[in-house]
């Protein structure tokens, strides 16, 4: 069922007039990352998952410090924190070093309101395609793929 949601936002998000990597300067961290490589172990998929979860936090927060605590960047921030939360077991479980947190060295500081929002949706456009990608690697254990 999280295989058909995740497929059925890919799809709907690729007939936006939003690109998913808007410059070929943007690093590759986290989602960015997982997108372009092309054989993810266990550990770089837990890696690249929680990366992600620590940019896409520490964009929301730039934006909330530059705009306010606005709707819907305060409460995404703190579901970011919940979702890191959920995935730090795994890397003990599976002995894995949990990276650590640099999202802040990568973020894109937004010059409108309008540029926040955009920037979100680009996140979440990268998000959707790396989760993507990695319910395809059949030799993750399940729990990983549920995720």
């Amino acid at each position: 069922m999280k295989k058909q949601i995740i497929l059925l936002l890919l799809f709907i998000s690729l007939f936006q007039n939003i690109s998913i990597h808007p410059s070929a300067a943007a690093p590759l961290y986290g989602a960015k990352a997982a997108i372009k490589d092309p054989k993810i172990s266990l550990a770089k998929a837990l890696t690249y998952a929680l990366e992600n979860e620590y940019l896409v936090q520490a964009n929301y927060g730039t934006s909330i410090n530059k705009f306010g605590p606005i709707h819907p960047f305060s409460q995404l921030k703190s579901d970011e924190l919940e979702h890191i939360q959920l995935l730090l077991p795994y890397f003990k479980k599976y002995n894995i070093k949990v990276p650590p947190n640099r999202g802040k060295e990568y973020v894109i500081v937004p010059k409108t309101i309008n540029h926040a929002f955009e920037m979100k949706q680009i996140a979440e456009k990268d998000t959707i395609a790396m989760y993507v990608k990695l319910a395809a690697i059949d030799e993750f254990p399940e729990e990983i793929l549920n995720i």
